[in-house]
């Protein structure tokens, strides 16, 4: 930008500056260079510059901050009353109950908080923001959060549910204990060879890798050492866009396929009385294939899930669970988000929800020798 010679130099300056913050070269957030530095840089006097943060001030482009220094200021916007949506899977239109009530408690307190839904994107590489005054992120891997960390506009408020994600609230659940609760549950029917079956993908490494955890300690606390061939982490393929049902049909698949190669790589070798698994569509996947192979379930072989919705309600035999807080997740995390959109306050609170049990009739006590 041409600055006319005859304009004072503190105009000039403020100029210069303006221009920066305009065209986005200086962001909101970004702390302004001391008094020091604009006087090595632009030859400017304290006086000078001390007028150009004066003008600035007045246009509510930067803003002093105490003991800290000069920063731009956040553009002051009105409110849209709306919540961004950004997640792995559309849970719109997924017809299954985990995505169902994790929907239930966000439209309830959206509802209940004056907000309205917006469904921003289906991937990861179309975020527009402009009419949100903050964001649910629903699943995505860690690197997935910081990258939109990073492009989202510097003050607005962001809340991750099920993955812990700094820099931002996160609501997730306490999937360490659950895994503990669920081999105990096993262990008190006197089970002690419990396999193990988890995703290994990079959706969401903290879940299955905290519930190995659980299921790894609850076992030596009872003074069992686990073999390590009873944990198997197959790779989860990474499923681009799910639709509907999709992504719980390729779930239950997938469990049924780690199954049958399980049993060609010598299950029954193994010795084990039960299986705890991901997720309650790769339990159900698991226990088709051992029924199918004549290995009768539970009174051969134990099947634990995780989730705890009505699904584990329509399998033979009824599926034992991990219940998860879904709605609750939901409900706390639109409470998180627009709280923190009203106070204007950047936050990074965790909040830790527990499973409970959910017993069915696919785990049974230990089978006599």
């Amino acid at each position: 930008m041409t600055i006319a010679a005859e304009q004072p130099k503190y105009v000039q300056l403020a100029a210069r500056l303006r221009e920066s913050i305009r065209s986005g070269e200086l962001k909101a957030g970004d702390r302004l260079p001391s008094y020091t530095e604009m006087y090595r840089e632009f030859g400017a006097t304290t006086a000078t510059v001390q007028r150009v943060c004066h003008l600035l001030e007045q246009e509510n482009l930067i803003e002093r901050r105490s003991g800290s220094g000069i920063y731009v200021a956040e553009t002051t916007r009105t409110l849209t009353g709306n919540i961004g949506i950004l997640g792995k899977a559309d849970f719109r239109a997924h017809a299954g109950s985990f995505f169902s009530h994790l929907a239930f408690g966000v439209q309830a307190a959206a509802e209940e908080r004056g907000q309205q839904l917006v469904w921003l994107h289906k991937g990861e590489d179309c975020e527009n923001f402009d009419n949100v005054d903050g964001l649910l992120l629903s699943g995505h891997p860690t690197y997935v959060n910081q990258r939109i960390a990073h492009t989202k506009p510097v003050h607005m408020p962001c809340v991750s549910m099920f993955i812990t994600a700094e820099g931002m609230n996160s609501v997730v659940v306490d999937d360490y204990s659950a895994a503990k609760i669920a081999t105990r549950h096993l262990l008190d029917l006197g089970h002690q060879h419990i396999a193990c079956l988890m995703l290994d993908g990079k959706h969401t490494p903290q879940i299955p890798s905290s519930r190995i955890a659980g299921y790894q300690d609850a076992l030596q606390e009872a003074g069992i050492t686990p073999d390590a061939r009873w944990l198997t982490r197959p790779h989860y393929p990474d499923l681009a866009r799910p639709r509907s049902i999709t992504q719980q049909q390729s779930m239950l698949e997938w469990g049924r396929q780690e199954m049958q190669n399980w049993l060609k790589a010598g299950w029954r070798d193994l010795g084990c009385t039960a299986i705890l698994a991901q997720n309650d569509h790769i339990a159900i996947g698991i226990m088709q294939v051992l029924q199918e192979e004549g290995i009768n379930v539970p009174h051969q072989v134990s099947v634990m899930g995780f989730d705890g919705t009505e699904l584990c309600d329509h399998t033979t035999p009824r599926l034992s669970s991990m219940q998860l807080p879904l709605d609750q997740i939901g409900i706390r995390a639109v409470n998180l988000l627009v709280d923190q959109i009203n106070s204007r306050q950047p936050g990074e609170e965790l909040v830790v929800l527990s499973g409970r049990l959910r017993p069915g009739a696919s785990t049974a006590p230990v089978p006599s020798s």
